[in-house]
């Protein structure tokens, strides 16, 4: 478990490397890393708006996000079940874009790194 506090600086990088520039057009990814940016950095925040939503309520009972802590080692079994395949994601204003599974085991390896204290 890491401290959602601690994740920021690593999520924000591993935004910044497997996601940013997947995103068609500066002006696109100008307002997603923007945006994102500012998700993260106010996490804390965003995560009591969703508690009592449907998104909260799966992650909370999943056990994905106890509290401040988020549960990385859901990111292995999320890379096991995904196998050879991709994730697509839709963004409103931004468009679809794909994760695989080297992007699952980089963000699993970065979380891991900073719950054990180390930096990423």
């Amino acid at each position: 478990m890491v401290e959602i506090s601690d994740s920021k600086e690593v999520l924000n990088a591993w935004v910044e490397k497997n996601l940013t520039p997947k995103i068609p057009g500066a002006a696109k990814r100008a307002a997603f890393t923007v945006i994102v940016r500012r998700l993260i950095n106010n996490a804390e925040q965003a995560a009591s708006v969703f508690a009592g939503t449907a998104a909260g309520l799966a992650l909370a009972g999943s056990g994905i996000v106890q509290g401040t802590k988020i549960d990385e080692s859901v990111l292995p079994e999320f890379r096991k079940e995904l196998g050879a395949g991709k994730i697509e994601i839709d963004v409103p204003v931004i468009g679809r874009f794909e994760l695989d599974g080297d992007a699952v085991d980089s963000l699993y390896a970065a979380l891991s790194a900073r719950a054990e204290g180390g930096k990423e």
